[in-house]
């Protein structure tokens, strides 16, 4: 049986520890401010996370998690290619955006990630590309869409674009902007 009060207080840390990232950058964020900001002693906080890597990990894991989930629903809700693929790149943008790109410290917890989740972003990733490659051939399959080559590769091709776009836009607004054009572009490529 799983114990709902431990996945609170998880859910309180990783809420907290997400807040003080974003706001004091990872490097400057210790263990005493995560403890502080979910209202909890830092003994009763090492009873859930060895340190705040393994908070920072599970973040990137929650982030994962939730944009699968998204991604699965909304590109299975309509038929519109540009529609479908607009709304996906918001979802997987919106999760980001504002704090990676807005933020002062948004670019130290991008490098953070790399380097203390740099696993979990490559499985993520990778879940996220097979994620649009099973969308693109059941698309394919049913006649709903045309695809330049395998579905696979266009994925890669979807997702390379889509970090691109993150990795190279100066704040939120032009990352949001970058998507929307993505996705304009490619739904009318993909259109029957």
């Amino acid at each position: 049986m799983k114990d709902v009060n431990a996945d609170s207080k998880k859910q309180a840390i990783l809420t907290a520890a997400f807040g003080q990232f974003a706001t004091y950058g990872f490097r400057k964020t210790s263990m005493d401010d995560i403890a502080l900001a979910a209202g909890m002693s830092r003994p009763a906080l090492y009873l859930h996370y060895r340190n705040k890597v393994d908070i920072y990990r599970s973040l990137v894991e929650k982030y994962y998690e939730q944009l699968d989930t998204g991604l699965r629903a909304i590109l299975t809700s309509h038929d519109d290619p540009v529609q479908i693929l607009t709304e996906a790149f918001d979802h997987q943008g919106a999760m980001i955006a504002d704090v990676l790109l807005n933020t002062a410290h948004g670019r130290e917890l991008l490098e953070s990630t790399n380097t203390a989740a740099a696993d979990l972003v490559d499985h993520g990733e990778a879940q996220v590309s097979l994620i649009y490659s099973e969308w693109l051939a059941s698309g394919e399959a049913n006649g709903k869409l045309q695809l330049p080559g395998p579905a696979a590769d266009v994925a890669r091709t979807i997702t390379g674009a889509l970090k691109g776009i993150k990795t190279n836009a100066p704040d939120a607004t032009h990352y949001v902007s970058g998507l929307r054009h993505l996705a304009q572009m490619v739904g009318a490529g993909l259109a029957k």
